[in-house]
């Protein structure tokens, strides 16, 4: 078993427990519906809007371990379309200015997915 392995293991049973941190979370894309724990929080991005201003703003992030994000045909990366319930609470992913994708890794392991979301109307 790797470090990366080891470590995976350690924060699903920790960090992800919905005993602790965790939130069970609904997520679908086209016809597959799929249950994985998320962790919700919050970031703060900085963009270039017009004019090359540099612009600061808190997203919405949902934190979702990579070796789960899986709608029956393996592990994929999200993406815009993906549809993400929380209780009661609706999200999208939303594609960052200057990054081009709705998420990035948390740090170099590749093993926690940093997804770009917006809470959304039912």
């Amino acid at each position: 078993m790797s470090l990366n392995d080891l470590i995976d293991a350690d924060v699903g049973s920790v960090f992800f427990n919905t005993a602790d941190f965790g939130l069970s979370a609904s997520v679908s894309r086209k016809a597959a519906t799929v249950t994985m724990t998320t962790i919700i929080d919050t970031q703060e991005v900085r963009t270039r809007g017009n004019n090359a201003v540099v612009i600061t703003r808190n997203w919405l992030i949902l934190l979702v371990q990579a070796s789960v994000y899986n709608f029956g045909d393996g592990i994929v990366e999200p993406i815009t379309i993906d549809h993400f319930t929380v209780g009661s609470r609706k999200f999208q992913p939303r594609k960052v200015t200057d990054m081009g994708q709705c998420w990035e890794y948390t740090d170099g392991t590749s093993g926690i997915l940093k997804i770009f979301v917006e809470e959304v109307s039912a």
